[in-house]
């Protein structure tokens, strides 16, 4: 049955605040010899992550982020319905259940991020004149917003 796919910019906009994503690659060795890698929904570390955050109450969806107008492929990013406070006693919870003490990823496959405001904004005008020329934005406009991977690793900042 199809889903419908959020564009993580649309939803920070519409939150008026910083959002939280995480995206769980599959290394498999299955994955590896076939030089592909399974569908999100196969991925049993995402399985996982998903139990964990149902079984917690914490609220998510499908998510992609994109400055480019236009589809693709989807890659199995999942936002989080959690602010990016680190009070929140939700936010500890992921933190704890992904990154160590010191604020490392503990599973290299996994990416959790944060989106802010002020790139959501930047994607989303970068996005809207992308279809407004038909000319597509060069990767350099995405590493240039201010998003953060959090587990120590940082982009754009």
């Amino acid at each position: 049955m199809p889903q419908y796919i959020y564009d993580l910019a649309d939803i920070a906009i519409e939150k008026n605040r910083g959002v939280l994503a995480v995206s769980v690659r599959d290394d498999s060795p299955l994955g590896r010899k076939l030089g592909k890698a399974p569908k999100p929904e196969e991925n049993p570390k995402r399985r996982a992550f998903i139990a964990m955050l149902k079984a917690r109450g914490i609220g998510f969806s499908l998510c992609e982020f994109r400055v480019n107008s236009g589809f693709g492929p989807y890659s199995g990013t999942l936002y989080i319905d959690v602010p990016y406070a680190t009070e929140d006693p939700d936010y500890q919870l992921l933190s704890a259940a992904l990154e160590h003490p010191d604020g490392t990823l503990k599973d290299p496959h996994v990416r959790f991020w944060v989106l802010s405001l002020s790139a959501a904004r930047a994607a989303k005008e970068a996005r809207t004149e992308s279809a407004r020329t038909g000319e597509y934005c060069p990767a350099e406009t995405l590493l240039s917003l201010p998003f953060r991977l959090l587990g120590s690793v940082y982009l754009g900042c």
